[in-house]
Order: C-alpha cells, then sequence, then structure tokens
C-alpha cells in the first residue's frame, strides 16, 4: 500500500471549525440509528489539535483489487470506546445522517529532485451510514477472499486465479545464484499425512502481496490451471553412515495448497489452547 499524508489543519477546519474534536451541536439531541462503526487498534492514530484529543482512523476500500490509498476520518478521541468482547478493538457510536469528511493523498516523487511529495485526493463526504456499509462490505470481500478451498473470482488475460493466504513466518526470502529476489514458502501437511511432513515452493519475491488486513499475512495469487511443485527434505544415512539430505518433489494444485494452508489454521489454534 502507498503511503500517504493527510492535511488535518484542513480537514479540522472544514469538519469542526473552532470547537475542533467535538461532536456536531445537535450529535445529543437526535433521536435517530446509531451505528457502531467499528476498527482495530492498528487503523487508529491519536494526535492532539490546539490541546483537543484526537483520533484519526483509517477506511479500507470495500473492493480487495482496489489498490488506491486508504482513506482516514477524524473524530474526537472521547467518542472512541474499547470493546468489551474482542481484545484491540475499538469503535464509536454514530447517528444515521452524521456527516464525516473522508480524506487521503497519495505520495509522488517529484520527477526532477526525486523528493517525495504528496497530493491531496478530492475529499468525499459519507453518512455514519455510508460508512458502516462500506466497513461491512470490506470485511464481506475480505471473508470471502479467504473461504477455504475457493478459487478467487478474480482474473487476469481471461485465466482464473487462486488466491492463497498464509502467515509471513512462512515465507523465506532468498537471492539465487543468479541474482534473482526468491521467496520460499512453507506449506502445512495434508491433513491425511501421517508423517506431518511440510513442503515448500519457491515463487519470484514481488509475486508475494502483502495483506491489507492483517500486517502478519500475505498472499499470492495462482493460475488455477497450473500444478506446482512441492519439496521436501529426508534424512538419510549415505554408505559411509553419515547423515544425508535427499529432496522430494511433488505436484500439487493451487487449490489443494490453499485448502492445506486452510486446514492447517484450526489445528494451530488448538496447540495454542492445550
Amino acid at each position: 500500500m502507498e503511503d500517504y499524508a493527510i492535511d488535518f489543519d484542513e480537514l479540522l477546519d472544514e469538519e469542526f471549525g473552532k470547537d475542533a474534536g467535538a461532536p456536531s451541536e445537535d450529535f445529543e439531541a437526535k433521536e435517530e440509528k446509531r451505528y457502531a462503526i467499528t476498527f482495530s487498534e492498528k487503523m487508529r492514530r491519536e494526535f492532539e489539535y490546539e490541546g483537543k484529543p484526537l483520533s484519526a482512523v483509517k477506511v479500507p476500500n470495500a473492493d480487495l483489487d482496489d489498490k488506491s490509498p486508504w482513506a482516514e476520518f477524524v473524530i474526537s478521541s472521547k467518542m472512541v470506546h474499547k470493546s468489551k468482547y474482542k481484545d484491540g478493538q475499538l469503535f464509536v457510536y454514530l447517528p444515521e445522517s452524521e456527516t464525516l469528511t473522508l480524506k487521503k493523498s497519495v505520495a509522488k516523487a517529484d520527477p526532477e529532485t526525486g523528493e517525495k511529495a504528496y497530493e491531496e485526493l478530492p475529499p468525499e463526504k459519507v453518512t455514519a451510514k455510508e460508512l458502516y456499509e462500506r466497513i461491512a462490505a470490506s470485511r464481506r470481500a475480505y471473508r470471502q477472499d479467504r473461504a477455504e478451498g475457493e478459487p478467487d473470482a478474480k482474473k487476469a488475460g481471461g485465466d482464473e486465479y487462486v488466491r492463497i493466504g498464509f502467515s509471513k513466518k512462512c515465507v523465506r526470502e532468498f537471492e539465487s545464484k543468479d541474482g534473482r529476489k526468491l521467496a520460499s514458502i512453507s506449506v502445512p501437511p495434508a491433513p491425511n499425512d501421517e508423517e506431518g511432513k511440510w513442503q515448500s515452493f519457491v515463487v519470484p519475491a514481488d509475486a508475494v502481496k502483502e495483506s491489507k488486513f492483517d500486517e502478519r499475512k500475505a498472499y499470492i495469487s495462482l493460475p488455477a490451471d497450473k500444478a506446482v511443485t512441492l519439496t521436501s527434505s529426508r534424512k538419510e544415512t549415505d554408505a559411509e553412515g553419515k547423515d544425508a539430505y535427499a529432496t522430494e518433489k511433488q505436484e500439487a494444485s493451487p487449490a489443494e495448497i490453499k485448502a492445506r494452508f486452510a486446514a492447517g489454521k484450526p489445528q494451530q489454534k488448538k496447540q495454542k489452547s492445550i
């Protein structure tokens, strides 16, 4: 994701005027439906403006394929509450018609000096209801994307691709002898593998993308109709009695690999709880 900066002074003056950081005057008086806008602590950045505590909250794009920067809205930190049911989750209650300003900027390098500058994109006004629906749509897209064994709806050049998600701990980057940057991805054992054997496959390093929703996760998209070569090492003893390692190879479809990652998640959670 591209980095960006927000002109908060302009935003605050435009949104709150002299009472920067305070809710609108009729917030308490309105008797209308309210929406709980939820977000993680990682999506919030606290700062002060004229001595008032404020929070800038990131808003993810509803479409996973939308690569534009995420927007932010600013609200009084006093209106932000911690969830009683989920650690690390925050929320704000807003009336249905409460209007918020979403702003975002794109980082660009000056073609002559190479220095980084920020180009502010046009601001967007949304109601609390619209913001709630946008965040809900983003979460639905994320859950659908992680659905076990399902191929992506995304297509490139007419070919169907499967998006495989995994922990960054499963990725090891290295450089080949000819200078190419590669990544080895470790795949958990198949559910019916009694040996519990982990395997791996190698891809170009730039093919591995970071998840927008969880900084601990990454993913890769592979052609659905092309087999992937998985390798593993087996310890042996040579004729002289010394330890040696033999490489085993096996082919698997991207859908099978995705299913193995999905099947491995409950097992990992169970091990942690013991």
